[in-house]
């Protein structure tokens, strides 16, 4: 093999004319007698008929093709469908249900403020406690709870959720037990 595309590269180049065509063309007309010795055909009339015929059968063939294709992934579909049916129905029935109990302990809001009053009492009495970082760091605290609180509060009045008591008396500890930091600080 390789040696014969060693001789391929060896053979002469040759090229033709730029007016090759034109003269070959000039030379077929040029001379009717070529055209008079050219053998005539004729065509059968029902030619194109047959022709079209076998096209017709040929798309028919391709059709009933595609339409078994598509019948097979139809079937397949159902039964996929149908499949996933029945596995869902089947897994409905064995679920296990429960039910989620919530325990609301109310913390009545007159007890945070009575702890509030004693604290306000208490910095009257001894105001280098309540001007410590620590202190006013809890007084901040305490001052945004309070701000959550009235919040929660208002809507609960409008949204009937256990949840939302749930969040108020959670609200409501974490008020009593700042302060009850604040009044641990005047120990």
């Amino acid at each position: 093999m390789m040696n014969l595309e060693n001789h391929l590269h060896h053979l002469p180049q040759h090229s033709m004319e730029n007016d090759l065509w034109d003269k070959i063309e000039e030379k077929l007309n040029s001379s009717p007698k070529l055209a008079d010795h050219l053998p005539l055909h004729k065509v059968n009339s029902d030619l194109w008929y047959t022709i079209e015929d076998e096209l017709n059968r040929a798309a028919s063939r391709r059709r009933t093709i595609r339409l078994r294709h598509f019948s097979v992934a139809a079937s397949i579909a159902i039964i996929i469908t149908i499949g996933t049916v029945h596995l869902t129905q089947n897994t409905y029935q064995n679920q296990i249900h429960f039910s989620e109990e919530i325990y609301i302990q109310n913390t009545p809001v007159a007890e945070a403020n009575i702890q509030e009053n004693d604290v306000l009492e208490n910095c009257t009495i001894h105001p280098a406690v309540c001007e410590t970082p620590d202190f006013t760091r809890l007084k901040s605290n305490l001052d945004a709870l309070k701000l959550k609180e009235q919040q929660l509060r208002k809507l609960k009045q409008t949204v009937n959720d256990p949840k939302m008591e749930l969040y108020h008396s959670r609200i409501v500890k974490d008020i009593q037990e700042v302060q009850a930091q604040m009044l641990q600080m005047f120990i």
